[in-house]
């Protein structure tokens, strides 16, 4: 069955502000409904079928050096993560 609904996008914010005016349900990654989860705004349903997280992965060359703005933006995601707790890598 394909999902059927009022509003259409692929935008987070987009489907953040329907779910905020009450057009619609959807889901979405936490982190951009958790500050609305937590003041009561919204509240999560179906829980039962929510899926496993996704990994994100670095991957580069074998035996290639990384270049240095890789690094820097590798370290940069990995310290933006850690600072949000529902992002922290294990």
């Amino acid at each position: 069955m394909l999902p059927n609904g009022a509003v259409r996008s692929n935008g987070g914010e987009d489907l953040r502000a329907a779910v905020l005016a009450a057009l619609e349900i959807t889901h979405g990654p936490i982190a951009l409904f958790q500050a609305n989860l937590q003041e009561g705004r919204i509240v999560r349903i179906l829980d039962a079928f929510t899926p496993a997280p996704m990994p994100i992965h670095v991957v580069c060359s074998i035996g290639r050096k990384i270049p240095q703005r890789a690094r820097i933006f590798v370290d940069f995601l990995a310290a933006a993560f850690a600072a949000v707790p529902i992002l922290r890598i294990v």
